[in-house]
């Protein structure tokens, strides 16, 4: 997970990302930001120019969501906890071969 991406969204800046990798499963269109095509000039072109577009009522939910989502999904217990999970379950599947 890159820290630009906590770092914008800590700070209520909406983000763009490439549908690549985790990023698309981490930014879904309209809550904290928005996601573009890979190497798709045009769709990164055209989800910028949406941008200029909103609402202020709109960019300030979605400023609040990335905020949100920081706190809630990058909480270091929480990312602890769901670290120690996936450890153990291959530990345990590592012992049950």
């Amino acid at each position: 997970m890159p820290n630009t991406l906590i770092e914008s969204c800590l700070m209520g800046i909406p983000v763009i990302v490439s549908r690549i990798g985790s990023l698309k499963e981490l930014v879904t269109d309209g809550h904290i930001g928005y996601t573009f095509e890979h190497s798709n000039i045009n769709s990164l072109a055209n989800i910028i120019e949406s941008l200029f577009n909103i609402d202020s009522t709109k960019y300030s939910t979605i400023s609040k969501n990335a905020k949100d989502w920081v706190n809630e999904y990058c909480n270091k217990e929480l990312h602890y906890n769901r670290l120690m999970i996936i450890f153990n379950e291959l530990i345990n599947e590592k012992n049950h071969q």
